[in-house]
């Protein structure tokens, strides 16, 4: 097997296209100064199963979507590992989950600017923190978000 080789260079190199780093590399890339790179292990997600919400029992035992991790046995059930599904697909996890999110607690938001979280962040609009009032134009940009 002949191996291929790559040769470039690029100012910042996006290791997974899963959600973060996706989200991480538009947002950088509306720089046009800036050349990026995202490396990702899974395929694109041209699997309908993706874009369904009933395709989550579809994809989690598909080794092709999903990594297959699972939890150390859990003393709490008994010595039991449980089903720990990541995705292996452009858009990881995101991609297998059933297209359901969940926001974060405003309350750990707000300890997190307590923290210092963002403060002192130049790559980043929310700079002056991560409280709630900072991430609210951020949180609600999703579709439907309340």
């Amino acid at each position: 097997m002949e191996k291929s080789t790559f040769d470039a260079e690029f100012d910042v190199v996006v290791v997974g296209g899963g959600s973060a780093g996706c989200v991480l590399s538009a947002r950088l890339t509306e720089n046009p100064n800036v050349s990026l790179c995202v490396i990702e292990a899974g395929g694109r997600d041209r699997n309908p199963w993706i874009h369904i919400p009933m395709g989550f029992g579809k994809l989690v035992p598909d080794p092709k979507m999903n990594w297959g991790y699972e939890t150390e046995p859990e003393p709490g059930l008994g010595g039991r590992t449980v089903i720990w599904p990541r995705g292996k697909v452009l858009g990881g996890s995101g991609s297998i989950n059933g297209l359901v999110f969940l926001r974060g607690a405003p309350s750990d938001y707000d300890e997190w600017q307590r923290l210092g979280a963002g403060a002192t962040m130049t790559c980043c609009p929310i700079s002056s923190g991560w409280s709630t009032a900072s991430t609210a134009p951020t949180n609600g940009a999703a579709p439907g978000a309340r």
